[in-house]
């Protein structure tokens, strides 16, 4: 990765870090909403919730793809969402980090670059 690419993600992970709509905590109540959809015992914005986290995996997916992290092209999303949920669990000293932030580095550090 050419040192360009690197600034430019850095710069992009520091505003991000600056203007974080979403934290790690935001993220685990997505992932027990999604549990309880799962489970078959939802509250009532528990589909909601569910659904953003399907939508907020996926975007940073989009957004990183290749850039952060480089995941074979048979990964599905559930798989991606198994890895941040994994991450976010160990973690919990993250939780009051950028979402999109603690999402990526799951996503690296399972699915470096090469």
């Amino acid at each position: 990765m050419s040192a360009t690419v690197i600034g430019f993600c850095l710069a992009l992970a520091c505003t991000a870090a600056a203007a974080a709509f979403f934290d790690g905590y935001k993220l685990k109540e997505w992932f027990d909403a999604e549990a309880r959809v799962e489970n078959g015992n939802p509250q009532l914005a528990d589909r909601a919730d569910a659904s953003y986290l399907i939508g907020y995996i996926a975007g940073v997916h989009d957004v990183f793809v290749e850039i952060a992290f480089c995941p074979p092209p048979t990964a599905k999303l559930g798989q991606l969402m198994g890895v941040v949920q994994k991450h976010l669990i160990a973690n919990p000293e993250e939780w009051h980090k950028p979402a999109a932030l603690i999402s990526a580095e799951a996503l690296k550090q399972a699915f470096p670059c090469k």
